[in-house]
């Protein structure tokens, strides 16, 4: 809608975020940083979903700097580096000293199983993670590049160790490491676990029958 208001005069700026994240973060990324470091990614769907990371508070400052600088009918991509999924966990993990998963498993092995979740979350409140949408995206790739941002706004990210680092000091104050919390499981919890397992369950025994098949 912004381009034919821009079309007609309109000082309208655009920016777009990449993947954000950062302390208390409810999206889905924000969620996938929770899980990893509550040890429930031993295996990891996906791992050539691609997406570039910016944090919170730079992104945030972006805006700032676009309401300064920023000239009307441009667009302003405020997006950090570009990482696969499987490359994004393997720095979780040595930002947080929390186990990466054992072994990846390629989406178009994934994907298949969607309707299978989509009738499990029918009937069991699954987290975002486990959802239609979240199946849908592991093969994708959403990338930007941020050198207008950078060379016309002046705008500086924090290197994505760092940032991850600071999210995941956030995330260890607020939440258990351990994949029992103490006290009883909610109902999420429990079909989170249910459901990761037996995903996990499949998806070994999907790879194994395509080695199988090759050899």
């Amino acid at each position: 809608m912004a381009l034919p208001l821009i079309a007609r005069g309109a000082p309208i700026t655009i920016l777009m975020p990449g993947a954000v994240y950062g302390p208390r973060d409810p999206s889905l990324v924000g969620q996938m940083m929770v899980y990893f470091y509550r040890g429930l990614f031993p295996i990891l769907p996906g791992p050539e979903l691609t997406l570039t990371y910016a944090h919170v508070d730079d992104i945030a400052e972006g805006h700032l700097l676009a309401l300064e600088k920023g000239k009307p009918g441009e667009v302003y991509h405020l997006t950090g580096p570009a990482l696969s999924m499987g490359e994004a966990m393997k720095l979780w993990s040595e930002v947080s000293g929390r186990r990466a998963p054992f072994f990846a498993i390629p989406a178009r092995m994934v994907k298949p199983l969607t309707p299978v979740v989509n009738a499990l979350g029918n009937r069991l409140p699954l987290p975002e993670v486990f959802s239609r949408d979240a199946l849908a995206i592991l093969d994708a790739s959403y990338q930007g590049r941020s050198d207008k941002a950078i060379a016309e706004l002046g705008w500086t990210r924090r290197p994505l160790a760092l940032g991850f680092r600071e999210t995941f000091e956030y995330i260890a104050g607020t939440t258990s490491p351990s994949i029992v919390p103490h006290g009883s499981f909610n109902r999420r919890k429990t079909a989170a676990l249910a459901l990761g397992a037996g995903i996990g369950a499949l998806l070994v025994w999907l790879w194994l029958y395509q080695k199988r098949r090759k050899s």
